[in-house]
């Protein structure tokens, strides 16, 4: 990525900015089931879709009270454009447990993420890396995405391996989308515009440099890579995506009812100031 990514103040300014485009195509987002392939291309070229990449390897590595505001933003624009933006900037922090050169490589260019953190996959070692098949589901915002993450369970042959707890071993699959299939699962009433599809992976090698596992050190030593908050980071923006879409709720109301009745605001025209109908 380039050394032009925005700084914290610049995200939630790039959030208000783009919020009447995403209201705009609201429509289209709940239509197709997706976010529009050139909207997502402007927030992840304004350093939304990956907030909490690392700095090092030219990401926004975002504060995360800045990195909650813009999902509050977001969110109050469209529900599902806020929940893509969220899950990628969750995953972009576990860049930070790659080694610096593949995490320069994953994060060259502006670049969303998708996956799940659901074990649902089989990892079988080999010569340099592993063999990896299995099925994913609710991978949200992976039409648009560039990189896949994928936790797989550590297999010996046909048999699991075994953590001295006595669980299933489990390490994370990075893989370019071009890897798997997408299988178009996603027919939904709530958050419809988030395409959750599911990803197939069949067979397909990674190297060993393309994994992590959350339980090790990350190269990373800022505050948004300390094992023992990451997950405080991770789930503090579903409150601000949940708040979003509240706020959007309350506004919306608002509009209603300072218009005439004759509108209905939401499947009409979109917006009082915009109403046809006055």
């Amino acid at each position: 990525m380039s050394g032009t990514e925005p700084h914290d103040h610049d995200l939630l300014r790039a959030a208000q900015r783009l919020a009447p485009e995403i209201v705009a195509l609201r429509a289209q987002t709940e239509a197709s089931r997706r976010v529009p392939a050139a909207l997502a291309e402007a927030i992840s070229a304004a350093g939304l879709s990956h907030m909490y990449l690392p700095r090092s390897v030219g990401g926004p590595e975002a504060s995360p009270l800045t990195a909650f505001a813009v999902i509050e933003e977001l969110s109050k624009a469209d529900g599902s454009v806020g929940w893509c933006a969220m899950i990628s900037s969750d995953i972009a922090q576990f860049v930070g447990w790659l080694e610096p050169i593949v995490a320069a490589e994953i994060g060259h260019r502006p670049v969303s993420f998708a996956g799940s953190l659901r074990p649902m996959g089989r990892a079988t070692p080999v010569s340099g890396g592993y063999r990896v098949t299995g099925q994913w589901n609710f991978a949200s915002g992976i039409d648009n995405a560039q990189w896949l993450y994928a936790p797989c369970i550590l297999m010996d042959g046909e048999t699991p391996q075994m953590t001295p707890a006595g669980s299933p071993a489990v390490r994370v699959m990075w893989l370019p989308v071009g890897a798997a299939v997408i299988k178009d699962t996603w027919s939904v009433m709530g958050l419809r515009g988030t395409g959750s599809q599911d990803f197939v992976i069949d067979d397909v090698f990674v190297p060993q440099s393309f994994t992590s596992f959350l339980g090790d050190r990350p190269y990373e030593t800022g505050p948004l890579y300390q094992p023992r908050m990451i997950f405080t980071f991770v789930f503090a923006l579903n409150s601000a995506h949940a708040l979003g879409i509240a706020r959007g709720a309350m506004d919306a109301f608002v509009e209603m009812a300072l218009g005439t009745p004759r509108c209905n605001r939401l499947l009409c025209c979109g917006s009082v100031r915009r109403c046809k109908h006055r």
